[in-house]
């Protein structure tokens, strides 16, 4: 029971930390909108060079502008999404598009984690509920650039803790079904078994008394009992 219950409490766990980092990787791979299209020039005239396409530099918008965007973008009902920059500080969060509390910034030894490329997950209690808060580093403008900043994202585990509640109500019944069980069984053996030897006592009692035509007649029985009673009968 105590192992089935960790096992779905690990799982459920991970499952909800693999959708929050999933929503969070998706939104930040398409943080840098894309560059114009870059124009073609018509071929050389005497065919001896390929055509030149000249390069333009694409008018990306600061980080700070993006962090808000980001921040709106990964906050739902359910979600809560914070940005820090570099240097830990807090630059952009979605508490006014959601009902759920904003967690406090994270240790800096887990930005410091996360500004190394880790994805940090962690679970901490606000208000008395528990909460599961995720790490992701923030390459910026493309994913192959340096690493700038940090989104934390963070979900309630009440639905979680309601199915761990459940499971913990089924396994505690299992367990007194199982005692019950146990214990009728073992009355019911108990009185399967002492049932001849309380015939035999009697029996031998009225012999006892002067009776010698008194047999025990036991069903027939292959165990001990039985075969005790048959021998007694002879």
């Amino acid at each position: 029971g105590s192992f089935l219950y960790l096992s779905m409490r690990d799982f459920l766990i991970s499952a909800t930390a693999f959708r929050l980092q999933a929503l969070a990787n998706t939104s930040i791979t398409h943080l840098a909108p894309p560059g114009p299209p870059e124009p073609r020039l018509p071929p050389s005239p005497l065919g001896t060079r390929d055509p030149i396409t000249p390069t333009l530099p694409q008018n990306t918008p600061p980080f700070s502008v993006i962090a808000r965007n980001l921040a709106r973008d990964l906050t739902w009902q359910d979600t809560t999404a914070a940005v820090f920059d570099g240097t830990g500080a807090r630059i952009a969060d979605g508490s006014e598009f959601s009902d759920q509390p904003v967690l406090p910034s994270p240790e800096p030894s887990a930005l410091a984690r996360t500004l190394n490329g880790e994805q940090v997950t962690d679970i901490t209690t606000i208000s008395g509920h528990a909460m599961l808060a995720i790490l992701v580093p923030v390459h910026f403008p493309s994913p192959d650039s340096a690493i700038v900043g940090v989104v934390q994202m963070s979900a309630p585990l009440d639905v979680v803790d309601q199915v761990l509640q459940r499971q913990r109500a089924l396994i505690v019944l299992g367990v007194l079904l199982a005692l019950l069980i146990a214990t009728f069984g073992g009355l019911w053996l108990t009185q399967s078994a002492l049932t001849p030897l309380r015939l035999m006592i009697a029996t031998c009692r009225r012999i006892a008394a002067g009776d010698l035509s008194q047999r025990v007649n036991l069903p027939h029985r292959k165990d001990e009992a039985g075969q005790l009673a048959t021998a007694f009968d002879e």
